[in-house]
């Protein structure tokens, strides 16, 4: 029996928490204005699909185990790098790679659900998958919520972020991951 691949909606989890939290780490720690702010929060979108882009030419070639464990690994780091940093440009380079590095998860990610479940249960192991997905951003919001009433929001990023990058890094011992085409 083939093993099942790890799934990449703890992404969906991570995530979640930049819309109310970036507006508060722009100003505070990048001293930028509302347009710096509105332009940092279209870095991981546009790093989406610019991935997106990007392996549609040449995702084929990138084995999806390791596509998933990185592609976890990095959105977890950029998130981290993001809420150190200081200036606009290298923030907005840093969501402009999570976002790719999200891409790259998911493309694997759903690859490698639709090779190893057996096509007559694809469709309940993908509505459990959405229900996972859906139900990760509003548990996310409310872990966020009620944390930055003590933490500093930069802080949090930066605990979710090496959270999510360990996670990822933890695919590795998960049977034949790494190894999956």
């Amino acid at each position: 029996m083939q093993q099942p691949p790890v799934d990449s909606h703890v992404l969906n989890f991570a995530l979640s928490p930049i819309g109310p939290l970036l507006p508060f780490v722009a100003p505070q720690r990048m001293g930028v204005d509302a347009s710096g702010t509105g332009l940092l929060m279209s870095g991981v979108s546009a790093g989406m699909l610019a991935g997106a882009l990007i392996l549609s030419v040449v995702g084929s070639r990138v084995p999806r185990g390791v596509g998933v464990i990185w592609g976890i690994a990095v959105t977890g780091l950029g998130l981290a790098a993001v809420s150190q940093m200081r200036t606009l440009v290298p923030a907005l380079a840093a969501l402009v790679l999570t976002g790719a590095a999200v891409s790259l998860a998911n493309v694997c990610s759903a690859g490698l659900f639709q090779t190893y479940v057996p096509k007559e249960m694809q469709g309940r192991v993908f509505a459990v998958r959405g229900s996972i997905s859906l139900a990760a951003s509003p548990l996310s919001l409310g872990l966020v919520g009620a944390l930055s009433t003590t933490v500093a929001p930069h802080t949090i990023l930066l605990v979710g972020g090496m959270i999510v990058a360990l996670g990822g890094l933890l695919g590795y011992a998960v049977p034949g991951l790494r190894m999956a085409k």
